[in-house]
């Protein structure tokens, strides 16, 4: 079940229906929150049937599709991108469409545009001088704004189509290392160019259009569709792009070349340019598709300094597939220029000197799993914040399972950030976005097993592949792959600012072992995992309970998550180990939000007993910390 319940206070089972239940907690010094709210879009949706109770795309579930023909020419004197574009709109909502909505993010860069972002060359933005609907011509104000609404010139019904025919022109911003564009150009010998057509803005069935704005901080939600792309540059410069090159116009004798590229089902397009550029080619073995080809397209600086970059990109394109479901596009290609690192399907723009394990990830969270990272970037850079764990160190207690305590601090501080949802209202959300979302993973990781979490978000990005999911989808689905109720899991860490801040109360010690008293300060629960050692001479140790033997002297003694459900925030627990209890160490992994590392081992002071998972030195530091 997966613990998520409607406005209405009823819980969803995604096995069994509705429970009605009629519950009078019994005094208690903490209330436990077991269920998360759902809005009535997505209670809509489920009536609707386009959304299923267990997070999969429900058996009506649609989602528009748009297809682009874009004929662009790049001109070095002036640096400006001149375009041409034919749109098939494919109505396959349920809905009639009275009027259509379209995104003009070039805008963003005008001296008059709305951003949060620091722009420091501005342009004319994105200059539109004609767009038609069907025939019809539109008139297009000059203005910063980068979203639109069109009224159609005749409703578009469900399952028909609509052209919409623009012509356009901008100046690639210039990119003087001060701020990052998500695009831009090197003086005029390098261009990486973005965001960079008029395109119709998502239709879906919970919102319907997203009138969002381009403000340069949040990224993108974007209709998947086929691309076709005719990219015009002059004789002798390298242009990488998304999708499939079909052509090798370096044959051709002009004084201008024409690189036509196709990609099906991409939710976006983007390409790079440059006289400057030199062209490798590495290759990737992707399960269940063989070997694709890795470009790289970089300044002969970059070349020197990374030899080793497209076997490194290919390796985790390899690790990413075999861990989560294959990489899906038929080549990946990495640009050099001002970027220092942004993701578009099939490609990423670098600066050449940034980390691209991060990258890399975002071809499965959003290019792959379509959510909305506007509103819930967690869904897609928290995501990619955690899967570079996925290319470490194999863990040594699950083999081939790498453990996301090798590469993140144990630090709390981001559970201590606003909530994760709703993001409009979060002036954290770009922190919590990205960091925070890494600790949910560690603390569910560490209560259901890596290899079952890991597992349980590749069967989701499987189920929503070039799909758009919501939050709900996302908590319901992993709680039905891994089995267990975790709505009060997902209420505390995407809706409160909660931690759970267990710590050692005391231990009374006795020859069978003792009793322990533990305690959790925080809003959040969790479950009880207590490393207990023998005293000098004692054990062989034994299990009277659930946990493991660790070695000859240690339990790992551990309770599920229930036992505070009733609402106490203190629990005694008798231990018989066979021996006298000499240490215990709370949550020896660290995997969930606490603070203060200094209350979580007994005797006060000594040193805590780590796992073979998390590196030594962490913890040392930590228990110096604590004097």
């Amino acid at each position: 079940m997966n613990g998520i319940s409607s406005s209405f206070g009823l819980l969803l089972l995604a096995t069994g229906g509705l429970i009605l239940a009629a519950w009078c907690p019994p005094p208690q010094e903490r209330r436990i929150q077991r269920t998360v709210a759902v809005p009535d879009a997505l209670t809509r949706a489920y009536a609707d049937g386009t959304r299923s109770l267990d997070g999969s795309p429900g058996p009506d579930y649609w989602q528009l599709r748009v297809d682009y023909v874009i004929h662009a020419t790049l001109d070095p004197s002036t640096s400006v991108v001149t375009g041409r574009e034919s749109i098939v709109l494919h109505n396959t909502s349920d809905d009639v469409l009275e009027a259509i909505r379209m995104r003009f993010d070039q805008n963003l860069f005008r001296e008059d545009a709305a951003t949060l972002m620091d722009v420091p060359n501005h342009t004319d933005g994105m200059v539109v001088t004609a767009l038609s609907i069907d025939g019809v011509a539109m008139s297009v104000p000059s203005g910063p704004e980068t979203s639109r609404r069109f009224p159609l010139p005749e409703p578009l019904a469900p399952a028909d189509s609509s052209l919409i025919d623009v012509e356009w022109h901008f100046e690639v911003p210039l990119d003087d290392r001060s701020s990052s564009l998500r695009m831009g150009r090197w003086a005029d010998s390098v261009y990486q160019v973005a965001q960079w057509y008029p395109r119709v803005a998502v239709y879906d069935d919970l919102m319907g259009w997203d009138t969002a704005p381009y403000d340069g901080i949040w990224e993108f939600y974007n209709n998947f569709g086929r691309f076709e792309v005719f990219a015009d540059v002059p004789a002798g410069w390298l242009v990488g792009a998304t999708g499939a090159l079909q052509n090798d116009p370096r044959a051709d004798a002009s004084d201008r070349h024409v690189w036509h590229f196709v990609a099906d089902t991409v939710s976006d397009f983007a390409w790079a340019a440059s006289d400057r550029y030199e062209w490798q080619v590495a290759s990737a073995d992707i399960p269940g598709r063989g070997a694709i080809p890795v470009h790289l397209l970089q300044t002969a600086g970059s070349t020197a300094r990374y030899p080793s970059l497209g076997d490194n990109v290919a390796r985790y394109l390899e690790v990413y597939s075999r861990r989560l479901t294959p990489y899906p596009f038929p080549s990946f290609t990495v640009v050099e220029g001002p970027e220092g690192g942004m993701e578009y399907p099939g490609l990423i723009m670098s600066d050449g000197d940034s980390p691209l394990t991060h990258e890399v990830a975002h071809q499965w969270f959003p290019m792959t799993v379509g959510s909305d990272e506007t509103r819930v970037p967690f869904m897609d850079e928290g995501f990619a914040t955690a899967m570079p764990a996925l290319v470490s160190s194999p863990g040594d207690s699950e083999p081939g399972v790498p453990r996301l305590e090798r590469q993140y601090n144990p630090a709390t501080r981001y559970a201590r950030f606003s909530p994760l949802l709703p993001v409009n209202d979060d002036p954290f959300t770009q922190l919590a976005g990205y960091g925070k979302p890494q600790h949910i993973l560690r603390m569910l990781g560490g209560m259901v097993g890596d290899r079952v979490m890991w597992s349980a978000i590749g069967d989701y990005a499987a189920a929503w592949k070039f799909k758009h999911p919501s939050p709900w989808d996302l908590m319901a689905f992993v709680s039905n792959a891994v089995d267990q109720d975790l709505g009060w899991f997902w209420h505390y860490w995407l809706f409160t600012h909660a931690a759970v801040e267990g710590s050692i109360v005391g231990v009374e010690p006795d020859g069978r072992g003792g009793s322990v008293t533990v305690r959790q300060d925080g809003d959040m629960p969790s479950p009880i995992v207590l490393a207990v050692q023998c005293a000098p001479g004692g054990g062989p140790v034994r299990l009277s309970g659930p946990g493991y033997i660790l070695d000859e002297s240690t339990v790992v003694v551990t309770h599920p998550v229930d036992v505070w459900f009733p609402g106490a925030r203190e629990l005694t627990f008798e231990l018989d180990i066979g021996c006298e209890i000499a240490r215990v160490t709370w949550d020896p992994a660290r995997r969930f939000p606490d603070e203060d590392a200094c209350d979580n081992v007994w005797p006060r002071g000594s040193r805590p007993l780590y796992l073979r998972e998390w590196p030594p030195a962490a913890w040392i530091e930590a228990w110096l910390a604590c004097g």
